[in-house]
């Protein structure tokens, strides 16, 4: 029951100061990119700053041009955000955040290079890994307390252990985002 843990741990986390702007989003582009789910809590952590914390799982097999035949993951994202809009005490607008992910990934790809005359391989990935890197986006008000999200990120992951049978020691983190969300708190003036 560890995923119930980690949402009462949450809850109290993100109860505390409870004037604060508190939203709930999920990424809309993660259904048809990885096969899943994603939720997101973003609690204002300061005049211009949040912290968000991003859950999600995906099961993709044989996606788009058959790149791979299984691709199973979750992981957990936190990342705080820094809003450059002009307004005092905002946030909405631009803005830049640093993230830190833990991530679970089974990646399965069978005959990688088949019309290679040296002949072909399976590729077969299967590790947790941690990952730091950088999103940059925008966050506006779409009606009353709806949001729209729009973000993309890019940082590096590396295998804490990971049964692999090749030489691969980390990855590139990609992060793309397109989300709907709703705020609990109006937001200010």
């Amino acid at each position: 029951m560890p995923f119930k843990k980690t949402l009462t741990i949450l809850a109290i986390l993100f109860s505390i100061n409870s004037n604060a702007q508190v939203v709930v989003k999920t990424n809309l582009l993660h259904p048809v990119f990885a096969g899943g789910v994603s939720f997101a809590l973003e609690k204002q952590t300061g005049r211009k700053s949040s912290t968000s914390l991003y859950l999600s799982y995906g099961n993709k097999n044989n996606f788009l041009i058959d790149l791979y035949n299984k691709y199973e993951f979750y992981n957990a994202t936190i990342e705080e955000r820094f809003y450059v809009s002009k307004k005092k005490k905002d946030t909405y607008g631009c803005f830049f955040a640093p993230y830190f992910k833990f991530m679970h990934r089974e990646y399965l790809r069978l005959d990688v290079d088949r019309f290679y005359p040296a002949g072909s391989y399976d590729v077969h990935l299967d590790g947790y890994s941690l990952g730091l890197g950088l999103t940059i986006g925008y966050q506006l008000t779409a009606y009353k307390n709806w949001l729209v999200d729009f973000m993309g990120g890019l940082g590096t992951s590396m295998y804490l252990n990971s049964n692999t049978g090749n030489d691969y020691p980390g990855y590139i983190d990609m992060r793309l985002g397109l989300s709907v969300g709703y705020n609990f708190q109006p937001r200010s003036n």
